[in-house]
């Protein structure tokens, strides 16, 4: 957990996404 929580869960948590978690997630990110 890079950031003490799950960046691809904001949307459904109601989190806004830091610039810092889209490039991780665009990185590949939790993709599994």
């Amino acid at each position: 957990e890079r950031f003490g929580r799950f960046p691809h869960r904001n949307p459904v948590l109601g989190r806004v996404t830091t610039a810092e978690e889209k490039a991780f997630l665009a990185a590949g990110g939790f993709a599994g």
